[in-house]
């Protein structure tokens, strides 16, 4: 715990960490969905913002991809891509690699 604490770790940092890795690796409208966020009720963030969505089979893929699991709901060919990016994933974070 003291190294947590010492590195400033919060739930937050994990978060942002998380989802700037998936909008890195999958593009904004699958870390937007994949955070949860709603739907824009406004133009406020713009215009484009609006027509920006994705798939449950797309957040699955980045689900997939960071764990190294598969997920029934990804596409069954992106499974191969999502192993590449669950290397990237560990190589970048120095997260274990999943076999």
């Amino acid at each position: 715990m003291d190294t947590v604490h010492t590195q400033m770790i919060s739930t937050h940092w994990l978060r942002h960490t998380t989802l700037t890795w998936v909008e890195r690796n999958f593009g904004f409208a699958v870390a937007r969905a994949y955070a949860g966020h709603a739907e824009p009720t406004s133009n406020k963030h713009g215009v484009t913002y609006t027509y920006v969505k994705a798939s449950l089979s797309e957040v699955a893929a980045a689900l997939q991809a960071m764990t190294g699991e598969q997920h029934p709901l990804a596409v069954a060919e992106t499974w191969a891509v999502a192993a590449v990016e669950q290397h990237l994933f560990a190589s970048t974070f120095g997260a274990p690699r999943v076999s």
